[in-house]
């Protein structure tokens, strides 16, 4: 009820509900609840979490993260004042830290080894970028195709209900690439943003981050085990939480989990036939790359909250570092200004960070994330 009631007060903030239906009547139907209200209701909520005997110390310590966030989104709507690190702290579970620049140029070094021509690095790179469109008209065909070998590795990696399925859409005007709409009932709603470029490798990240094994397999794994079960906390997605830490981790991990270093020569052979270029090889340079220039965003939101950069600055520095066109420097920019989700630029590169490292190339353990509740906490190994 916490989480829906602030939903009215701040759009996206609730990112799925398929909870009793009774619930969300009940907060639509009645006027805004006072932001200081919600505060008062976190605190409560939290100290009833904290004494309660009969909850296992790892749910206990998952709902204090949601109901830790959930007062401090409640505090930022009654106007209370929080700095940005403080805000995303409060928020994530985790402190977020700028990052070193010499991670930002080894990427670039990797992409000078890897692309073709000559002339500057961006030059060459947008002309990579360029010659691995995929063709508007064939984005559904060529996901769908995707998602044979995808969804297979998903079953083999979890228990995900037989029954799952997805819905899928091409949207225009949208600020994301992509978003997965989770329905309940083990279902997902994928749309897939049209009107900005995608690329044959970002769109095989995309399957695997938004489907198989990401989102929705993780999704469908925890309705059936968990709230199936009675732990009806896991009915409601919010962001920024420590709950979206973990799933962003699980979802930005998931091609690298269900394909490994084969991944683009897989997709390739599957997308090639149906006139889909696909350069494998460079793609596959492509991806270490950006995953060092994964803090890239966490730096200009950084520098725009805490430094107080001039747009001007902003954008030269993700140009230069991002390497990626002005029309996508403009959705960071826009992205990391944004009341919302200014605090959720560090769940990908923390998330990757903190899964990576407790999964370690284990299955068995990127299982327990798609089926256990845990938070950023869970995934650090005890000193």
């Amino acid at each position: 009820m916490l989480g829906l009631e602030l939903g009215r007060h701040v759009d996206g903030f609730v990112d799925a509900y398929y909870g009793p239906p009774q619930l969300r009547q009940d907060t639509e139907t009645a006027a805004p609840a006072n932001p200081r209200r919600l505060v008062a209701e976190a605190e409560s909520l939290a100290a009833d979490v904290a004494s309660n005997r009969f909850l296992a110390e790892r749910r206990r310590r998952w709902l204090s993260g949601q109901v830790a966030a959930c007062e401090t989104v409640a505090r930022r709507v009654a106007g209370d004042e929080l700095s940005w690190t403080e805000e995303v702290e409060r928020c994530l579970g985790v402190r977020p830290e700028p990052f070193a620049e010499e991670r930002f140029a080894e990427a670039h070094g990797l992409l000078d080894a890897a692309l073709p021509g000559s002339g500057p690095l961006p030059v060459r790179y947008a002309r990579w970028l360029k010659s691995q469109t995929v063709p508007r008209e064939l984005l559904l065909t060529a996901t769908r195709r995707l998602c044979e070998p995808l969804r297979h590795r998903s079953r083999e990696l979890s228990p995900i209900p037989a029954r799952e399925n997805f819905e899928l859409d091409l949207v225009d005007g949208e600020p994301w690439s992509a978003f997965n709409y989770y329905l309940g009932n083990f279902r997902s709603r994928v749309v897939i943003n049209a009107d900005a470029p995608m690329w044959s490798s970002s769109l095989t990240d995309l399957v695997a981050h938004e489907l198989y094994p990401g989102h929705h397999t993780e999704h469908a794994c925890k309705e059936a085990l968990l709230a199936r079960q009675g732990v009806l906390e896991e009915t409601i997605a919010l962001v920024p939480t420590p709950q979206a830490v973990v799933s962003e981790g699980v979802a930005t991990l998931a091609l690298e989990i269900a394909l490994g270093q084969d991944a683009h020569a897989i997709a390739a052979e599957l997308l090639r036939p149906l006139g889909v270029p696909y350069d494998d090889v460079t793609a596959t340079v492509i991806q270490q790359a950006e995953a060092l220039l994964s803090g890239v965003v966490v730096n200009v939101a950084h520098q725009l909250h805490e430094e107080g950069r001039s747009a001007t600055e902003l954008r030269d520095y993700a140009s230069h570092w991002s390497l990626k066109p002005a029309a996508l420097v403009e959705r960071m920019l826009a992205f990391v200004g944004d009341p919302v989700w200014r605090t959720y630029a560090t769940t990908y590169s923390d998330g990757w960070r903190l899964c990576r490292k407790f999964v370690a190339g284990n299955e068995q353990r990127f299982m327990r994330l798609l089926t256990e509740q845990m938070t950023p906490s869970d995934l650090v190994p005890e000193a």
